[in-house]
C-alpha cells in the first residue's frame, strides 16, 4: 500500500509495510525535491563527519529508549538532525520547511 505524504515539496510518497515484515520506512522521491536532498544530506554529512556521526547516533539511541512516542522522539533528535542539514549546506528556509514536514508526518503540524 502506497500513501502520500503531505508537505514534503515535490511529493514523497511512503510505503506501508506488509504485517509479514518487521516495520520500516520506504520512500519514494522526485529527483531534485527537498525530501530527496534532506536524506541524502543526512547520509552524506555522516559518512563524511564521524564525530557527528556518532552524536546523531547516540542521540537517535537516547530518543529512541526514553521518547513516550513519535512525537517526543522527534523533538529529541530535532537539534542534532539541524546541525547535520546546515553542515550540508541547506538553507534556513530549507531545514524549516523539513522541520515542519517532519512535525507533520508524527501529526503535531499543520500537515498531520
Amino acid at each position: 500500500m502506497v500513501r502520500a505524504v503531505r508537505g514534503a515539496a515535490g511529493r514523497r510518497y511512503a510505503f506501508v509495510t506488509p504485517e509479514r515484515f518487521a516495520p520500516s520506512n520506504t520512500y519514494v522521491t522526485v529527483e531534485g525535491a527537498l525530501a530527496l536532498r534532506n536524506h541524502l544530506a543526512v547520509r552524506d554529512v555522516l559518512r563524511a563527519d564521524p564525530v557527528l556521526r556518532d552524536e546523531y547516533a547516540r542521540v537517535k539511541r537516547h530518543a529512541a529508549e526514553v521518547a513516550a512516542d513519535i512525537n517526543e522522539y522527534i523533538s529529541l533528535k530535532s537539534e542534532v538532525l539541524g546541525r547535520v542539514l546546515e553542515r550540508a549546506g541547506l538553507s534556513e528556509a530549507e531545514r524549516a520547511a523539513i522541520a515542519e514536514t517532519n512535525a507533520g508526518i508524527a501529526g503535531r503540524g499543520a500537515h498531520g
